[in-house]
């Protein structure tokens, strides 16, 4: 059941994989975008970076990020994130206000409190998700899952959740 309360404003992007494969020019201006709106929710859904986590990479993801106003950001980690520095991606992320999500549940703030978002580490490279994270999510919110594997999509779904996030690989 969705929340009866004003409508959310969720933006999902996925597979940025700054480097060599997306142009800086298209992120900037996917960005550029997105900064123009005032959203409720921004979830990332992982490979921010292609094969290295350079400072100049993290610098302008931090920068991208922090320009898009979203009063919660949230993330979850894919393969090419965990190949390159995780922790750095990590670092660069939090400084610019985004909750990491790793196997873990968050109900949103009010007034989308009957939300919960539940952010699943990437299934090959990442630590496997249990099937006790879905019954920590309150059974009175509605269930957001997000991976960037849809490979996971069978196992959300047993778990009846309704909506899934994810980005492709």
């Amino acid at each position: 059941r969705p929340p009866k309360s004003r409508r959310l404003r969720l933006v999902f992007i996925s597979d940025l994989h700054f480097g060599p494969t997306t142009p800086e020019r298209c992120i900037r201006s996917a960005f550029d975008a997105l900064s123009q709106e005032a959203l409720d929710v921004l979830v990332l859904g992982g490979d921010y970076v292609f094969l290295d986590a350079s400072p100049r990479k993290l610098h302008m993801l931090e920068e991208l990020v922090r320009g898009v106003r979203a009063t919660t950001k949230l993330a979850v980690l894919c393969n090419h994130d965990l190949w390159a520095d995780n922790l750095a991606i990590e670092s660069a992320l939090k400084r610019a206000q985004v909750q990491i999500l790793s196997n873990q549940a968050l109900t949103l703030p009010a007034p989308f409190e009957s939300i919960s978002v539940i952010g699943l580490d990437e299934p090959w490279t990442g630590a496997p998700c249990s099937n006790s994270l879905f019954s920590q999510t309150d059974q009175d919110t509605f269930p957001i899952a997000v991976c960037d594997s849809p490979d996971l999509l069978n196992l959300v779904a047993s778990h009846r959740i309704p909506l899934m996030l994810s980005g492709i690989f």
